[in-house]
């Protein structure tokens, strides 16, 4: 329930700013960055590769790209 209000509480902040400046303006902030990893991939690649790449590189076969390795980890 606590969630649903926090969502709730977002989405008005969304639509008026007057509500909470400061988080609406950090809003806006992580969307720009957010549509600036979607135009360029390699940004996106890169931050994959990073958060899921193998931490041992041993455990699980290199021949696989990154989100492969990391759900392969968790059924072994």
């Amino acid at each position: 329930m606590f969630a649903l209000l926090i969502l709730v509480f977002l989405y008005a902040v969304w639509q008026d700013r007057a509500l909470a400046p400061p988080i609406h303006d950090g809003m806006q902030k992580t969307v720009s960055l957010a549509a600036g990893f979607v135009e360029n991939s390699d940004d996106i690649r890169s931050y994959v590769k990073q958060t899921f790449g193998s931490s041992s590189g041993t455990s699980v076969e290199q021949q696989y790209d990154p989100i492969t390795r990391w759900l392969l980890k968790w059924t072994s």
